[in-house]
């Protein structure tokens, strides 16, 4: 976890220097040898000295993505206890009935409809994740180089970002595993 902070802290300041914003050299040193419980102040600094926009990102993003989580959750559950139901009666059956016939095919209906919502909300989920994360990591850094930050900025950039980031995997995955 430490080393994973210590990292995303390296890749925020290459991206503040791809700005062509210099932190202060005696600020990034501070920061980049930050501890466990160092990162946790830093944090918790910028957080409660910056509520209002960071309330708006929570309101916004966070918790709906929460929520898509939890239901989620139900959701599966839900379809994956029909489905157990039905195979179980699929096993009590015996080949050739009209019953066994109609359990094959809402089985194959209702796995067909267990993995499409999966791979949606999977999809819904990794959407919402990096958009967070990039208007997180927008909007510190906007604090960080002392630019003005709005909401608006925040997430409007943050959804630029994932367009971007969305662009280059696209490109790399086709080059990746061309036929």
């Amino acid at each position: 976890m430490l080393l994973l902070a210590q990292a995303s802290l390296q890749i925020f300041h290459c991206f503040l220097q791809r700005r062509g914003k210099r932190v202060d050299d005696r600020e990034q040193e501070e920061l980049q040898f930050l501890g466990f419980f160092g990162i946790f102040k830093e944090s918790f600094k910028i957080i409660s000295s910056w509520r209002k926009i960071f309330t708006q990102i929570t309101l916004s993003i966070i918790i709906p993505l929460s929520f898509i989580f939890l239901a989620h959750i139900q959701i599966s559950e839900l379809l994956f206890s029909r489905i157990m139901h039905n195979e179980y009666a699929l096993d009590h059956t015996r080949e050739g009935m009209t019953r066994y016939e109609k359990l094959s095919d809402i089985l194959a209906s209702e796995w067909t409809a267990f993995i499409l919502f999966k791979a949606a909300y999977f999809t819904f989920f990794l959407i919402l994740s990096l958009l967070s994360t990039s208007a997180v990591v927008y909007t510190i850094a906007c604090i960080y180089t002392a630019k003005d930050i709005t909401f608006r900025k925040s997430y409007e950039r943050g959804s630029q970002g994932l367009e971007e980031t969305y662009g280059h995997f696209f490109v790399e995955f086709r080059h990746r595993f061309r036929l």
